[in-house]
């Protein structure tokens, strides 16, 4: 994996997830949330997503295989619905959302964390997508699939790679060049 899509994907996760977690902590002090038990559990469902996305960060650091946790966290922010009876909201790090609504076209673009979770409002409907974790998703998909393994069909320091190989072939598996031992 690149080490610039690394370092964005635990940005997005670890960092702009810690900053979610620590602002919703101390929200969860002020008197508009601690005197009202609705807002309570919203602010505590959210500090729990915040606090999944900085672990989905930390699993990815400690193994960089592990994506199961790190797509979900990353696929909890692409959505964003508001409409008069619920609103959703989440984002982690880093936002660029284009959307649609009452108003018409929308952009936003904002860095940190931030979150909205609304029962029962006078909000103009709007749906919208968080740009940037599509994109991550995108480039993770990518590397898993083109990334890990060369592309069929060339060579490299003169030894075949793919079909000529015997990689996908009809030919016995111990004629086959194993990934691993290509040189690099």
């Amino acid at each position: 994996m690149k080490t610039w899509l690394r370092l964005c994907l635990v940005t997005m996760t670890v960092g702009g997830g810690f900053a979610g977690f620590a602002t919703i902590f101390q929200a969860l002090f002020t008197p508009a949330i601690r005197d009202s038990s609705a807002n309570m559990c919203i602010g505590l469902v959210f500090l729990a997503l915040y606090g999944f996305v900085v672990l989905a960060g930390l699993a990815f650091v400690r193994n960089p295989q592990q994506l199961t946790l790190l797509v979900v966290a990353l696929a909890l922010q692409i959505p964003e619905l508001f409409l008069p009876s619920f609103s959703y909201q989440f984002r982690s790090g880093f936002a660029v959302v284009a959307g649609i609504g009452e108003a018409g076209l929308t952009g936003t673009i904002y860095l940190g964390s931030q979150f909205a979770c609304y029962f029962q409002q006078a909000f103009p409907w709007e749906m919208a997508i968080n740009l940037p974790p599509i994109i991550l998703l995108v480039l993770l998909h990518r590397h898993l699939r083109f990334g890990a393994a060369p592309p069929l069909g060339l060579e490299q320091n003169g030894f075949p790679i793919g079909p000529a190989a015997g990689l996908g072939g009809a030919h016995e598996p111990s004629e086959a060049i194993k990934v691993d031992q290509i040189p690099y």
